[in-house]
């Protein structure tokens, strides 16, 4: 194989977490507005399905190839996109405290 194939066949399965994941967060965002938990609105649905593809690629890379439950995990990624940001950002904002810290002392 070479370069460019490579980079294309890596490229063509991060789009399949993402699109795993986008399946999740539309299921998500679909039962919410139909349990009456908040109004469709296009736009916003679409910024959904965007949170849950970034998170679909993202998981995607920490999933082992031959994990025989992969595309499960990424639609409950999907599913739990904000959630799953949430918690980044609150680890890595600890993270980014504690090395500041290091520098003050």
């Amino acid at each position: 194989m070479n370069e460019e194939t490579t980079f294309l066949t890596k490229v063509i399965e991060i789009f399949q977490f993402g699109i795993l994941a986008m399946f999740g967060g539309m299921i998500r965002y679909l039962r919410e507005h139909a349990a009456g938990e908040k109004e469709f609105h296009l736009f916003k649905f679409l910024i959904h399905l965007g949170i849950a593809f970034f998170v679909g690629c993202l998981i995607g890379e920490f999933i082992e190839g031959s994990e025989r439950f992969k595309d499960g995990y990424l639609m409950a990624a999907g599913y739990c996109a904000n959630e799953i940001l949430n918690q980044l950002d609150s680890r890595l904002s600890n993270i980014s405290e504690w090395f500041k810290g290091l520098g003050k002392k």
